[in-house]
């Protein structure tokens, strides 16, 4: 039987500064640093591909982003841009697959139902899906996608590789395909919760898949220990 996903997860790279490049092509290629406000050393709300290259993240301030990225270009965020061009990609995906849930203004997912659930099937959708974004919105704005039987296993499969990334997440690969990512690179493991795994002997991805069930349930404090785990291993 064919390897079968269910759920097709994208998230757009570095949103708020591939936007500002789409609003300025002189920008393409370029360092750009977002900022929360057009103020005297104002943080970065987000970084472009190459300003991240030089450790550029969210949080970072305006001084500290050109001591580790000489010539980086800084722009205020315009919310309601950001927003038009949120609905140019929502519009766009729709050509090849109808949304399913906006979960926020750069991450979305698809429902993948019928023969679109078999995994050759399902890879040809997401590079459909990065195309269309490239030819009906920009070229700046590149999106990775995740396919996986859960939510969350196609969430993570999206962040194993940006700019651009097409990857996929099924049991019979894992936790080794996984096995290098933090505790907290998880979606819904905080720095909180990561120190409590710590502290009950759960070091790391490997350690924190093979965990029973009841004992994710006891770590956790409730029944979103349990539910997490076994959507890791991509149980419904």
């Amino acid at each position: 039987m064919p390897s079968r996903v269910s759920i097709l997860f994208f998230d757009m790279n570095s949103f708020y500064a591939s936007v500002a490049q789409a609003e300025e092509p002189a920008l393409m290629g370029r360092p750009v640093g977002v900022l929360t406000t057009d103020a005297p050393n104002a943080a970065c709300i987000a970084a472009s591909i190459d300003a991240k290259r030089c450790g550029v993240k969210m949080g970072t301030r305006q001084d500290e982003a050109r001591q580790l990225c000489p010539g980086i270009v800084f722009r205020p965020v315009k919310h309601d841009v950001c927003v038009r061009y949120h609905h140019a990609i929502l519009r766009a995906v729709e050509t090849v697959l109808p949304v399913q849930r906006i979960w926020s203004i750069d991450e979305c997912s698809c429902l993948l139902t019928g023969s679109k659930q078999d995994l050759p099937k399902a890879l040809d959708l997401g590079r459909a899906l990065q195309q269309a974004v490239l030819d009906l919105v920009h070229p700046a704005l590149r999106c990775s996608v995740g396919l996986g039987p859960t939510r969350l296993l196609a969430k993570v499969a999206a962040g194993l590789e940006k700019p651009g990334g097409l990857h996929w997440l099924l049991p019979e690969i894992l936790p080794d395909r996984i096995a290098h990512l933090a505790l907290d690179a998880l979606p819904g493991i905080s720095g909180r919760m990561r120190d409590r795994l710590l502290a009950a002997g759960v070091p790391d991805v490997p350690s924190l898949y093979a965990l029973d069930p009841k004992r994710a349930r006891a770590i956790w404090g409730s029944v979103t220990g349990e539910r997490f785990l076994r959507e890791l291993r991509g149980e419904h």
